[in-house]
Protein backbone atom coordinates (compact mmCIF):
# COMPACT_ATOMS: atom_id res chain seq x y z
CA UNK A 1 0.00 0.00 0.00
CA UNK A 2 1.45 3.60 -0.48
CA UNK A 3 1.18 6.47 1.21
CA UNK A 4 -1.73 8.25 -1.07
CA UNK A 5 -4.23 5.07 0.39
CA UNK A 6 -3.22 6.03 4.27
CA UNK A 7 -4.17 9.74 3.17
CA UNK A 8 -7.85 9.87 3.79
CA UNK A 9 -7.53 7.35 6.69
CA UNK A 10 -5.05 10.00 8.06
CA UNK A 11 -7.31 13.30 7.54
CA UNK A 12 -10.55 11.25 9.21
CA UNK A 13 -8.48 10.48 11.93
CA UNK A 14 -7.49 13.80 12.28
CA UNK A 15 -10.58 15.35 12.06
CA UNK A 16 -11.53 13.37 14.28
CA UNK A 17 -9.11 13.96 16.80
CA UNK A 18 -9.87 17.67 16.46
CA UNK A 19 -13.34 17.29 16.36
CA UNK A 20 -12.99 15.49 19.69
CA UNK A 21 -10.48 17.93 21.41
CA UNK A 22 -12.78 20.64 20.18
CA UNK A 23 -15.97 19.48 21.89
CA UNK A 24 -14.44 17.70 25.09
CA UNK A 25 -12.15 21.43 25.39
CA UNK A 26 -15.59 23.17 25.62
CA UNK A 27 -16.72 21.24 28.33
CA UNK A 28 -13.72 21.23 30.52
CA UNK A 29 -13.83 24.85 30.06
CA UNK A 30 -17.36 24.84 30.99
CA UNK A 31 -16.83 22.39 34.10
CA UNK A 32 -13.82 25.13 34.98
CA UNK A 33 -16.24 27.91 34.81
CA UNK A 34 -18.74 26.45 36.82
CA UNK A 35 -16.05 25.42 39.60
CA UNK A 36 -15.02 29.07 39.92
CA UNK A 37 -18.59 30.20 39.78
CA UNK A 38 -19.19 27.86 43.02
CA UNK A 39 -16.09 29.10 44.72
CA UNK A 40 -17.81 32.44 44.06
CA UNK A 41 -21.20 31.80 45.01
CA UNK A 42 -19.99 30.35 48.59
CA UNK A 43 -18.24 32.82 49.05
CA UNK A 44 -21.02 35.40 48.32
CA UNK A 45 -22.96 33.25 50.35
CA UNK A 46 -20.46 33.52 53.41
CA UNK A 47 -20.79 37.19 53.42
CA UNK A 48 -24.40 37.29 53.00
CA UNK A 49 -24.63 35.22 56.52
CA UNK A 50 -22.19 37.35 58.14
CA UNK A 51 -24.35 40.16 57.33
CA UNK A 52 -27.08 38.84 58.26
CA UNK A 53 -26.15 37.54 61.53
CA UNK A 54 -24.81 41.06 62.32
CA UNK A 55 -28.10 42.88 61.24
CA UNK A 56 -30.08 39.93 63.52
CA UNK A 57 -27.48 41.56 66.32
CA UNK A 58 -28.18 44.78 65.88
CA UNK A 59 -31.77 44.49 65.46
CA UNK A 60 -31.72 42.82 68.72
CA UNK A 61 -29.92 45.32 70.95
CA UNK A 62 -32.02 48.09 69.23
CA UNK A 63 -35.06 46.26 70.76
CA UNK A 64 -33.45 44.97 74.19
CA UNK A 65 -32.99 49.11 74.71
CA UNK A 66 -36.19 50.47 73.68
CA UNK A 67 -38.33 47.36 74.36
CA UNK A 68 -38.56 47.57 78.15
CA UNK A 69 -39.02 51.80 77.82
CA UNK A 70 -42.05 51.33 75.81
CA UNK A 71 -43.87 48.67 78.09
CA UNK A 72 -43.86 51.22 80.69
CA UNK A 73 -45.38 54.04 78.49
CA UNK A 74 -48.19 51.86 77.77
CA UNK A 75 -49.01 50.49 81.04
CA UNK A 76 -52.20 51.45 82.36
CA UNK A 77 -52.08 49.90 85.75
CA UNK A 78 -55.36 50.20 87.18
CA UNK A 79 -57.55 50.88 84.39
CA UNK A 80 -56.28 47.51 82.36
CA UNK A 81 -54.58 45.12 84.32
CA UNK A 82 -54.56 41.87 82.05
CA UNK A 83 -53.05 44.29 79.31
CA UNK A 84 -50.48 45.09 82.28
CA UNK A 85 -49.78 41.48 83.33
CA UNK A 86 -49.07 40.55 78.96
CA UNK A 87 -46.96 43.85 78.78
CA UNK A 88 -44.82 42.72 82.11
CA UNK A 89 -44.49 38.55 80.16
CA UNK A 90 -43.73 40.67 76.81
CA UNK A 91 -40.73 42.57 78.72
CA UNK A 92 -39.41 39.62 80.47
CA UNK A 93 -40.17 37.54 77.16
CA UNK A 94 -42.11 35.11 78.87
CA UNK A 95 -45.42 35.65 76.59
CA UNK A 96 -46.54 32.35 74.73
CA UNK A 97 -48.17 33.07 71.09
CA UNK A 98 -52.00 33.27 72.43
CA UNK A 99 -50.64 36.36 74.80
CA UNK A 100 -48.84 37.29 71.97
CA UNK A 101 -51.23 37.45 70.06
CA UNK A 102 -54.16 38.80 72.80
CA UNK A 103 -52.00 41.45 73.72
CA UNK A 104 -51.27 42.49 69.93
CA UNK A 105 -55.42 42.56 69.66
CA UNK A 106 -55.49 45.11 72.86
CA UNK A 107 -52.94 46.89 71.56
CA UNK A 108 -54.78 47.56 67.98
CA UNK A 109 -57.59 48.09 69.89
CA UNK A 110 -56.16 51.45 72.09
CA UNK A 111 -53.61 52.63 69.21
CA UNK A 112 -57.37 53.14 67.21
CA UNK A 113 -59.11 54.62 70.30
CA UNK A 114 -56.23 57.09 71.71
CA UNK A 115 -54.17 59.56 70.06
CA UNK A 116 -51.23 59.83 72.85
CA UNK A 117 -48.18 57.43 72.58
CA UNK A 118 -48.85 56.59 68.93
CA UNK A 119 -45.11 55.77 68.51
CA UNK A 120 -44.72 53.72 71.58
CA UNK A 121 -48.12 51.66 69.68
CA UNK A 122 -46.40 51.17 67.22
CA UNK A 123 -43.29 50.05 68.28
CA UNK A 124 -44.53 47.27 70.56
CA UNK A 125 -47.01 46.13 67.74
CA UNK A 126 -44.20 45.79 65.12
CA UNK A 127 -42.11 43.89 68.11
CA UNK A 128 -45.18 41.27 68.68
CA UNK A 129 -45.15 40.60 65.20
CA UNK A 130 -41.13 40.32 64.81
CA UNK A 131 -42.37 38.09 68.08
CA UNK A 132 -45.41 36.09 66.75
CA UNK A 133 -43.50 35.29 63.97
CA UNK A 134 -40.69 33.91 65.78
CA UNK A 135 -42.92 31.95 68.22
CA UNK A 136 -44.54 30.23 64.56
CA UNK A 137 -41.61 29.13 63.12
CA UNK A 138 -40.41 27.50 66.48
CA UNK A 139 -43.47 25.72 66.92
CA UNK A 140 -43.45 24.68 63.16
CA UNK A 141 -39.26 23.26 63.43
CA UNK A 142 -40.36 21.74 66.73
CA UNK A 143 -43.52 19.90 64.51
CA UNK A 144 -40.94 19.12 61.75
CA UNK A 145 -38.63 17.48 64.17
CA UNK A 146 -41.25 15.63 65.50
CA UNK A 147 -42.68 14.51 62.27
CA UNK A 148 -38.85 13.65 61.01
CA UNK A 149 -38.42 11.67 64.27
CA UNK A 150 -41.48 9.47 63.83
CA UNK A 151 -40.60 9.19 60.23
CA UNK A 152 -37.24 7.67 60.95
CA UNK A 153 -38.92 5.50 63.55
CA UNK A 154 -41.00 3.94 61.50
CA UNK A 155 -38.46 3.09 58.85
CA UNK A 156 -36.38 1.31 61.75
Amino acid sequence: MELKDFLPIIAIFVSITGLLYQYFGVILKIREDMGKDKESISKDIGEIKSKISSLETKTELFWRCIEGKVVDMLKTYPTNIDKDVLLDKFKENSLTIEEAERLRTALNCEIQNTQDKQFAYILAIARLEQLIYDLRNKIDKAKYKILEDVSKGLKK
